[in-house]
């Protein structure tokens, strides 16, 4: 049967509100013959009573060694679908899928702190994913004020089966279950105000029509 056997993203917020993200998907096809793998991201989405309209750009997207794969990008209903793999060939076994992508226009502003909550793995898998985790590091050391917070399940789940660790220069996260169709881990990470710059009112509504 295929699995994930490994999610792991590597996730840095930078001072200017975006994020770089590299995930490293090890995937066992098992027995069966696929071209290759899909993954789906949201740039839209609902959090806080907020609605985000969020720029995803790829920026690349290989194996351990750093040889590139075939892919395909394509952006419909709020959703970017990235599609990995060759066309005329068709693999099978553990093959490991490293994606880059940057975004910006995800960190939430409050009036006390700023936050990024991101669904890590997304929940649209149909299989079972048997680890995963993140690292989230910051441009600079943050001596105290970082908040976290982690979640397992379904969309909107409340569930807290997961661990996670403050440090001044990242936040560790860990699930401790097996995620199955359908589920997924979610992260948040709060950080002190004026680290992260904030967009002015007009740069927010020109981002959010353009």
């Amino acid at each position: 049967a295929e699995e994930i056997r490994n999610f792991h993203s590597n996730i840095i917020i930078n001072n200017d509100g975006t994020i770089l993200v590299q995930e490293n998907i090890e995937y066992d096809f098992g027995k069966a013959l696929r071209h290759g793998i899909y993954r789906d991201i949201p740039y839209k989405y609902n959090y806080g009573h907020k609605n985000y309209n969020t720029k995803l750009e790829v920026e690349d997207v290989t194996d351990l060694n750093g040889s590139p794969y075939i892919y395909e990008v394509t952006k419909s209903g709020g959703w970017a679908n990235i599609r990995i793999g060759d066309p005329d060939r068709k693999i099978t076994g553990v093959h490991n899928y490293i994606i880059e992508y940057q975004v910006k226009g995800t960190i939430a502003f409050f009036e006390d702190h700023d936050e990024l909550y991101w669904n890590l793995t997304g929940d649209e898998w149909r299989i079972p994913i048997l680890s995963s985790g993140a690292n989230v590091s910051f441009d600079e050391e943050i001596k105290d004020g970082i908040i976290a917070a982690c979640y397992t399940g379904p969309s909107g789940a409340t569930n807290q089966n997961c661990n996670y660790e403050i440090k001044k220069t990242d936040v560790e996260f860990k699930s401790l279950q097996t995620l199955y169709g359908g589920e997924g881990l979610t992260i948040v990470v709060g950080l002190p105000k004026g680290i992260i710059e904030e967009p002015s009112s007009l740069s927010k509504f020109i981002w959010f029509i353009s």
